[in-house]
C-alpha cells in the first residue's frame, strides 16, 4: 500500500528565496555649474519641434546624456547629433558608470565623426574626468534549510552592502577654445645711466666663496709680480 497517498495531499512547496541582489539606482554626478554665457551660439530653433521622450534626472539639463549599455548606440548617437544640429547646443554632457564606460566612448568618437566640424580647438574638441561612485544593493535576508517546506516564512531585512564602480564624464565642446595664458619672461633689470640712457643688462653676481678665490688669486699673482720684480733690482743693483 502506497504510504503517500494514504497521507493525503502534500502541503504545496513555498517558493524558494532567491539571494540574487537588487541593485539600487546610482548616485547622479555632481549637478553642472550655473553656465555665465551663452550656450547657443551655433544655431537657434525655427519652429522645431523638441522631443521629449528622453529621460532626464531632476537638476539636469537636457545637455546631460546618462549613457547605459539598454540604450543602443544609434539612439544615443542620435540625441547627441540632434542636440548640436537641431537644437543648436555647443556643450553636451555624456556620462557613464562601470561597463558603459567603453559604449561611452564608442559614442563620443562616433559623434566626433558625425558632426560636420574640425574635430580640433578650433571646432569639436572635448575634455575626460574619471572617478569612482559609490553604489548600494540590497540583499535578501537569506531562510534557514529546515524553514523551505512551510507555506509562509518571514524573511530577513535586506542587508545594503556598499560596492565602487569607477565613472567617466566627458565635456564635447562645440566652439573655439579659449586661447591659453601665456605670461611673459620677466625681462632682466638695467641700470639707469645719468643721461637716462640704457647700459647693457646687469649680470648677476657669482657665489661668495667663488669671488674670494677670484681676488685671492690676484692677490697672489701681484705679490709674485713684485717678489720678482725686487729681485731683478736687488741683482741689478
Amino acid at each position: 500500500m502506497d504510504t503517500n497517498a494514504s497521507a493525503g495531499p502534500s502541503r504545496p512547496r513555498a517558493p524558494h528565496p532567491t539571494h540574487r541582489p537588487n541593485k539600487l539606482r546610482p548616485p547622479a554626478p555632481p549637478a553642472p555649474p550655473a553656465q555665465s554665457k551663452q550656450t547657443l551660439p551655433t544655431k537657434m530653433l525655427l519652429g522645431q519641434g523638441l522631443r521629449r521622450t528622453d529621460t532626464q534626472r531632476p537638476g539636469f539639463g537636457r545637455e546631460t546624456i546618462f549613457v547605459t549599455r539598454k540604450t543602443s548606440l544609434g539612439s544615443l548617437l542620435g540625441r547627441a547629433r540632434g542636440l548640436v544640429l537641431d537644437e543648436g547646443l555647443s556643450h553636451i554632457t555624456l556620462y557613464a558608470l562601470g561597463a558603459a564606460i567603453p559604449h561611452a566612448l564608442l559614442l563620443l568618437h562616433a559623434l566626433l565623426d558625425v558632426l560636420p566640424y574640425p574635430a580640433g580647438p578650433n571646432g569639436v574638441w572635448y575634455e575626460m574626468e574619471t572617478g569612482s561612485v559609490v553604489c548600494t544593493d540590497e540583499v535578501n535576508g537569506e531562510t534557514e534549510d529546515d524553514l523551505l517546506g512551510l507555506g509562509a516564512v518571514e524573511e530577513d531585512m535586506p542587508e545594503l552592502r556598499d560596492r565602487t564602480k569607477s565613472s567617466l564624464r566627458i565635456e564635447v565642446h562645440v566652439s573655439p577654445k579659449d586661447a591659453p595664458v601665456v605670461i611673459p619672461a620677466q625681462a632682466q633689470r638695467k641700470k639707469a645711466t645719468p643721461r637716462g640712457t640704457m647700459e647693457a643688462p646687469i649680470r648677476n653676481r657669482g657665489h661668495n666663496k667663488r669671488r674670494a678665490r677670484s681676488k685671492a688669486a690676484v692677490r697672489a699673482a701681484r705679490r709674485d709680480a713684485a717678489a720678482a720684480a725686487n729681485e731683478e733690482d736687488a741683482m741689478n743693483g
